[in-house]
């Protein structure tokens, strides 16, 4: 069954793509929660041996901060380029929710995923939100951007709290909701559903900028 085979002195051969783990262990993590899953339900999802699992990530916690930080290391680059730019605020914005947009239809469980893990353990992704300090950097620059528009009277008084939930929410309620959109108005066809998502990119954009007009 597996492709993964260990000779005496312990080095793998052929040994599975980390990805094709970290699939596996979203597919799980999501069926049956976290503290549910043994290594070894993983392990069967990405059809590997135990042995072979625990060559790339010997716990669940460490699977997890992997998951998570895979879909920033995909997102953070967009972010630097697009945050240190001259574009003007409304240019950064949609370049934003594209992106994020884009990382998500990638990784469209993750929403449900990181959701179920803030109710579980929020410290752990306080902490990996902590440790990447270019995350942190960005959005202190990014509200001091804000607070510049603010103060050209470009757009009204907005916290940047108001404005990031504000703003998540929109990108991330079709990914949690999605099977409920696409029973409803899509006839649980996912290349609707899919199109529906590319849509709101633009809805999005118009919807926060239409929000903060002064």
């Amino acid at each position: 069954m597996s492709e993964t085979q260990l000779i005496e002195n312990q080095f793998v051969i052929d040994p599975p793509a980390p990805t094709r783990i970290l699939e596996a262990a979203k597919t799980v993590f999501l069926r049956k929660g976290l503290d549910a899953t043994k290594m070894q339900d993983i392990a069967d999802e990405a059809d590997i041996s135990r042995t072979a699992l625990h060559y790339y990530y010997r716990t669940k916690e460490a699977l997890f901060k992997a998951i998570f930080e895979q879909a920033l290391n995909i997102l953070l680059p967009k972010l630097n380029e697009i945050i240190y730019s001259d574009a003007p605020f409304s240019k950064k914005l949609e370049v934003f929710v594209e992106s994020y947009t884009d990382m998500l239809l990638e990784n469209p469980l993750l929403p449900r995923f990181i959701l179920l893990e803030m109710q579980r353990n929020p410290d752990n992704l306080i902490n990996i939100i902590k440790s990447k300090e270019l995350e942190i950097e960005n959005i202190e620059i990014f509200e001091k951007q804000l607070n510049e528009e603010i103060a050209k009277g470009n757009i009204r008084n907005i916290t940047m709290a108001h404005f990031f939930s504000n703003l998540y929410a929109l990108c991330v309620f079709p990914f949690l909701a999605r099977p409920i959109l696409s029973v409803l108005f899509f006839e649980n066809d996912e290349e609707k559903v899919k199109r529906f998502i590319i849509e709101r990119k633009k809805i999005i954009t118009e919807t926060i900028l239409l929000s903060l007009r002064p």
